[in-house]
């Protein structure tokens, strides 16, 4: 957030991009810069801590992750900068593991791995808990109403 100067706690995951939200009709090519950099905060498998030093992107461990709508925060920013500049020649950005978001035209990519929970993730023998599926499922719905996509 460029309100939070990030100094003690550091700066909010969430914050930041709602402060983007704020500028992107303003310095779209800023904005652009910002997402990428936010999106370095991000682990693997989506997740992220919700709060993190802005220098050292390390995040803090006293708060931690598992904020299942921080994630969802920087979705909508990209689709407001896409919406903004109409945007589709850059590289994609994407969030998550982007296995097949990295070859497929316009995908983000969202895992449904959870903080905690070892599900064995490309392995032969992965699998999902029946609540972290549901739970999955009702973040992928929320992303697709966000983007305005029709199913």
């Amino acid at each position: 957030s460029y309100f939070e100067t990030g100094t003690g706690r550091g700066m909010g995951f969430r914050d930041s991009c709602q402060d983007l939200l704020g500028f992107v009709h303003l310095i779209p090519e800023r904005a652009r810069e910002r997402i990428i950099d936010i999106a370095s905060i991000q682990f693997k498998d989506g997740s992220t801590y919700h709060q993190y030093q802005p220098l050292t992107k390390r995040g803090n461990a006293d708060v931690g992750s598992g904020f299942n709508d921080d994630p969802l925060w920087l979705i909508a920013c990209t689709v407001a900068y896409i919406k903004e500049t109409g945007d589709t020649v850059n590289k994609k950005m994407t969030i998550g593991g982007g296995t097949y978001a990295k070859e497929t035209k316009n995908t983000i990519a969202f895992g449904s791995a959870f903080p905690g929970v070892d599900c064995r993730i490309h392995n032969s023998d992965e699998f999902i808990l029946l609540e972290h599926f549901r739970k999955s499922m009702a973040i992928y719905a929320h992303a697709i109403m966000a983007l305005g996509i029709e199913i």
